[in-house]
């Protein structure tokens, strides 16, 4: 198993400057604003928020060695005339994967401008269209510390010894440069009542396509074009469900999520509620037929100024033989501000 381990990694290496490579992804990607869509910078019940979101997948394939996602954002919003507002945020990730250590680190600063289109004093049927930018920089890199290679195979003992030399050049560990980042995106949402609202958005991720060669080569970025929407239905004075979806494309790889869940709210002054959600993830194969990727199980805990998010993938692709239908966890935590106005801005839940 390791040295097939080793041998993927090998592979990667090899081929990276003939792939360009495609984006981290989270399953509650509603629960990362600024990840899914800059235009969301700003769109939450609240002045301030600040978000962490971690994800870690094929632990029981790679050990210690998993494919990890950490994330964290912050973002903040002013009232400028009238019912408009302008929205201020930052967000940072870190990806890595693998025995090599694939490695991706950003770090963005997000603008967006929320423009009521129509609404009331009462904070129903509002409406806003919302545009957002984002400029970032990013850096790829590989670590080679733990990797080795098939001349390292030492056949008379049937076991790898790395103090023989691996027969390779210019293979020690490998770093991008530095390159700017800058993705865009629209929202429109409209609220109707306290359980009923609509969403409806899209966004241009690596507008640029900076330069993310290991090498001296060229080797842009892929564009990622990404749809999001949902809304929340009430079906009870308790009860609501929460439909939502994305749609992503990059270069040739197109991922689809979908899926609803449903919130129980106790309506009380210090307002707790709770969500089960079940979604799809579809994705394409190699050969570009779309597969059921995984089923994505969730549930959400708001409590006040605190919201925590738990999920599990449970692999329904190919790989079902190798992970036993194990895939990825993954954890969120939102704090949220209050916003002390008598008749604060309304936006949809997430």
């Amino acid at each position: 198993m390791r040295k097939l381990i080793s041998l993927i990694s090998i592979n990667i290496i090899l081929c990276i400057n003939n792939l360009s490579a495609q984006d981290a992804h989270l399953s509650q990607f509603y629960a990362a604003p600024q990840l899914t869509n800059p235009a969301l910078t700003g769109v939450f019940k609240g002045s301030l928020r600040g978000i962490i979101n971690y994800r870690e997948q094929w632990s029981n394939i790679f050990a210690n060695i998993p494919f990890r996602t950490f994330c964290a954002s912050a973002d903040y919003r002013i009232n400028t005339v009238d019912d408009d507002y302008i929205g201020l945020g930052i967000n940072t990730l870190y990806h890595e994967a693998g025995t090599s250590q694939f490695a991706k680190t950003t770090a963005s600063i997000s603008l967006s401008y929320l423009k009521q289109l129509s609404g009331n004093r009462s904070g129903t049927e509002n409406q806003y269209l919302v545009g957002g930018a984002q400029l970032g920089f990013g850096n790829y890199k590989i670590n080679n510390n733990n990797l080795w290679f098939s001349e390292q195979y030492d056949l008379i003992n049937e076991k790898v010894n790395t103090n023989l030399s691996n027969g390779e050049t210019n293979i020690g560990n490998l770093n991008s440069n530095l390159f700017l980042d800058f993705n865009a995106g629209l929202i429109w949402y409209a609220i109707f009542s306290e359980q009923a609202n609509l969403y409806f958005g899209g966004s241009i991720h690596h507008i640029n396509n900076p330069n993310i060669s290991l090498t001296k080569n060229n080797e842009p970025l892929y564009r990622r074009y990404s749809i999001n929407m949902g809304g929340e239905f009430g079906i009870s004075d308790e009860l609501s469900i929460l439909p939502m979806a994305i749609l992503m494309k990059q270069s040739t790889a197109m991922q689809f999520i979908i899926g609803t869940s449903i919130r129980y709210s106790n309506h009380d002054w210090d307002e707790m509620a709770m969500r089960f959600g079940l979604s799809s993830r579809i994705a394409n194969k190699l050969d570009h037929q779309l597969h059921q990727d995984a089923l994505i199980f969730s549930t959400f805990l708001e409590l006040n100024k605190i919201n925590i998010g738990i999920s599990y993938d449970i692999n329904t692709s190919n790989l079902i033989s190798a992970t036993n239908s194990r895939g990825a966890f993954e954890l969120s935590i939102q704090y949220i501000h209050p916003e002390y106005k008598k008749l604060p801005v309304s936006c949809p839940k997430f």
